[in-house]
C-alpha cells in the first residue's frame, strides 16, 4: 500500500525506527518500522519504502519476563523475609503467642503459592492471533467462574447478562483466568463485605464483560503501568492479578480496559468482537 494510506497523518521523519499500532481484523498489533530511502541508478531519490515488522508477541514475552523478574526480587523475597523472621521468633522463644506467629507464616505462605501459581498461568499466555476463534457465550463463562470461587463470608456478587452476548473468542481458558483475577482482585481490595457486579452486554457489534466493584479504586500509579504496558524500578504494579487479567483477556482476543475507578469502586471492562447468531 502507499503510505499515505497507512499513515496519512504521520510524516516520514517520526516513523523510521519507530513502534506504531495497528488493529488488523480488529487485534491490536505493535510494528516496528524500518524505513529505506529508494533511488534510481543516478542516486537520485525516487521515494521510500517502510517495512513494518510484528513485534507484538515479542514485546508481550518481554514484558512477562521483566513482570517475573520483579516479582522473583522483590515481592517474594520480601514475603519469605518475613517468613524467617517469623520462624525466628518461635525458634528463640520470643513469641509470646506462637500459635498466632505460627497463623501469620501460614498466611504469608498461602500467599507466596499464589503468586508462583500466577507466574505459572503468566507464563503459559500464548498470544492469540485472532485467526481461530469460537463463538462463545459470554454468560456462561461468567457463570462458571462464579461458581468456582470461594466467596469469602459477606461478599455479595450481583449479575446482569444479556443472553444474546456472543463473543468471538481465541481461547475460553484465558478469558476464564482474566474474569477470575478480576473477581479475585475486587474481593480482596475491598473493604468489609465486598460487593461486586458482572455485567454481559452487546453493544454496537461488541460484546462486553463489565466487573464493578464497591472498593477504593485502582491507584494511579497501576492504572500507568497498565496503560504504558511496561515496569520501571519506581513504577511498577504491586501484584500479579491485574496483569496476568489484561495479558489473558487479549490471548483470548478481548482487549482490558479501566472504565472509571474512584473512591466509590471501579469498573474493568473487557471488549470482544460480537458474533451474530
Amino acid at each position: 500500500d502507499h503510505i499515505s494510506t497507512v499513515f496519512p497523518e504521520t510524516a516520514l521523519s517520526r516513523l523510521s525506527g519507530s513502534t506504531v499500532e495497528g488493529e488488523p481484523d480488529g487485534i491490536r498489533r505493535r510494528y516496528e518500522v524500518q524505513m529505506s530511502a529508494l533511488r534510481d541508478a543516478e542516486a537520485q531519490l525516487t521515494g521510500y519504502a517502510l517495512v513494518l515488522r510484528d513485534v507484538t508477541d515479542r514485546q508481550a514475552y518481554e514484558q512477562r519476563l521483566q513482570v517475573a523478574n520483579r516479582v522473583l526480587r522483590h515481592n517474594l523475597r520480601n514475603d519469605m523475609n518475613v517468613v524467617h523472621g517469623l520462624a525466628d521468633r518461635i525458634a528463640t522463644g520470643d513469641a509470646d503467642d506462637p500459635a498466632a506467629v505460627a497463623e501469620q507464616i501460614q498466611s504469608k505462605v498461602e500467599g507466596v503459592v499464589d503468586t508462583s501459581e500466577k507466574v505459572r498461568d503468566m507464563t503459559r499466555i500464548e498470544p492469540s492471533s485472532g485467526d481461530d476463534v469460537t463463538p462463545t457465550d459470554l454468560t456462561s463463562v461468567a457463570t462458571t467462574v462464579v461458581g468456582r470461587f470461594d466467596l469469602p463470608a459477606g461478599t455479595t456478587v450481583e449479575s446482569s447478562f444479556d443472553d444474546t452476548a456472543v463473543a468471538a473468542i481465541a481461547d475460553e481458558s484465558a478469558l476464564a483466568t482474566a474474569l477470575w483475577n478480576l473477581l479475585e482482585n475486587a474481593i480482596e481490595h475491598s473493604d468489609d463485605d465486598p460487593w461486586v457486579r458482572i455485567r454481559v452486554e452487546s453493544i454496537n457489534g461488541t460484546a462486553c464483560l463489565r466487573i464493578d466493584d464497591d472498593g477504593p479504586g485502582i491507584p494511579v500509579e497501576e492504572r500507568e503501568v497498565l496503560r504504558r504496558e511496561t515496569e520501571t524500578p519506581l513504577k511498577h504494579s504491586q501484584g500479579l492479578g491485574l496483569w496476568l487479567a489484561s495479558w489473558s483477556a487479549r490471548a483470548a482476543g478481548g482487549e482490558l480496559t479501566i472504565e472509571s475507578t474512584g473512591d466509590d469502586g471501579t469498573t474493568v471492562r473487557i471488549d470482544f468482537p460480537a458474533v451474530d447468531c
